[in-house]
């Protein structure tokens, strides 16, 4: 890439970044708040629709070995605070 194309995508970049930084701005004074979460996590039987019911989102699931040397899936739920 020569010179002036360097150049040309870094005046973009600059430009982009200054107009999200802008608008990132100008939604924090309109009063745009950002979501808190409660944080769960659980290895044991549930049921989803009472954990929905309530609020809670599956948002991962990770399978991994314990001391007993068997594998415990563990369910990571959120949920707004």
């Amino acid at each position: 890439m020569n010179s002036k194309a360097v150049f040309l995508l870094s005046a973009l970049l600059l430009i982009v970044g200054l107009a999200v930084g802008s608008s990132l701005a100008n939604a924090n004074q309109i009063g745009v708040q950002r979501v808190k979460w409660d944080y769960t996590i659980t290895s044991t039987p549930f049921s989803l629709q009472a954990l929905g019911d309530d609020g809670w989102e599956l948002v991962a699931v990770s399978r991994e070995p314990n001391r007993q040397g068997s594998v415990e899936t563990r369910y990571y739920f959120k949920r707004p605070k």
